[in-house]
């Protein structure tokens, strides 16, 4: 058995060459790597839901975050969300995140939900379900980066506790540096292993994927 479980052919995509706001949209990405595997899966391309073949996946999901039907479903749902949804930068609220998904990938066979999680949870569903999950986290302890979304994809089996992610911003190990390539941040941001210290100590926020 290896010492690590990884879900293979999970895209990477990199926030940094965003065309909306590249430096705070690491939620749009992650959703978009998870949404290209899942398309992948079914031998589809990003136009089946939509997305022209010319557009990056990730800004056309921030495009949908902000469009009509968005603030309508907000409307029509904040007695059972609550009020605060208005009140906070709509690509960085879970439950709009996973409403874009559902929204696109209902009907190719899967769902997203808004829940806590903790560690072995994460490893359970990985493992079980093979369907990457975004997770919340915070790299303050060694970045400049606070509030951040990764695309996770594995875990250690052996040793440590680590969440093994695609970090849309690179690698914050290293601490995100600002004048890296395009080139480098792809390479720095594949298969990064993260401890529990990044994420609330085993217990985090996240959009769990699963097969209707």
């Amino acid at each position: 058995m290896s010492d690590k479980f990884i879900i293979k052919g999970v895209p990477y995509f990199s926030q940094r060459d965003n065309k909306y706001e590249p430096f705070t949209s690491c939620f749009p990405t992650t959703m978009a790597m998870i949404i290209q595997f899942c398309l992948n899966e079914k031998g589809l391309d990003k136009e089946a839901i939509g997305c022209h073949v010319n557009t990056q996946l990730e800004d056309y999901l921030n495009e949908l975050i902000y469009d009509e039907i968005t603030t309508k479903w907000m409307k029509e749902n904040q007695s059972i969300i609550g009020s605060w949804i208005w009140k906070y930068n709509r690509k960085t609220i879970y439950v709009i995140e996973a409403y874009i998904f559902n929204r696109l990938i209902n009907n190719y066979g899967f769902k997203a939900k808004y829940t806590e999680m903790t560690y072995d949870n994460y490893c359970i569903n990985i493992e079980t379900n093979k369907l990457p999950i975004a997770v919340g986290g915070n790299f303050s302890s060694v970045s400049r980066v606070k509030g951040h979304v990764c695309c996770g994809i594995g875990f250690n089996r052996i040793g440590l506790k680590e969440l093994i992610v695609h970090d849309p911003f690179g690698n914050a190990l290293k601490g995100y540096p600002q004048n890296q390539t395009q080139e480098q941040n792809n390479k720095d941001g594949f298969e990064c292993a993260y401890g529990l210290r990044f994420f609330n100590n085993g217990k985090f926020s996240s959009v769990l994927i699963e097969r209707v």
